[in-house]
């Protein structure tokens, strides 16, 4: 494991545990809390593609697709809470979203699965 491997390895720790103490202590802030997931995970996405942390491609391409799928998933969830659409759009981006979660999980895990 190289050095840069180690150095996603710890600030992903460090983005979790911020996420941690904003979803508890911050409950009020909405907006900050979306707006601490969409910079963490601008900063790994910059991160894994600038350094190449793996020496595998997958890895490398992996992250970002993960990290990628994040960022639109809090893109869907801030475009569901304006209370001004209707009803038919919300269940719309919901169908979205639970496609996102699916490819997210279908990317993620499909070696498991197959």
């Amino acid at each position: 494991m190289g050095a840069w491997t180690l150095a996603y390895y710890v600030l992903k720790q460090i983005r979790s545990v911020l996420l941690v103490f904003t979803i508890l202590f911050m409950q009020e802030y909405v907006v900050i809390q979306c707006l601490l997931v969409s910079v963490s995970s601008i900063i790994l996405m910059a991160f894994v593609g600038y350094n190449r942390p793996s020496i595998y491609k997958g890895f490398n391409r992996g992250k970002i697709f993960d990290e990628y799928l994040v960022l639109l998933v809090m893109d869907c969830l801030l475009i569901s809470s304006d209370p001004t659409l209707d009803t038919e759009m919300r269940i719309e981006i919901g169908y979205v979203l639970m496609g996102l979660l699916g490819v997210a999980i279908l990317a993620g895990q499909g070696p498991i699965l197959i």
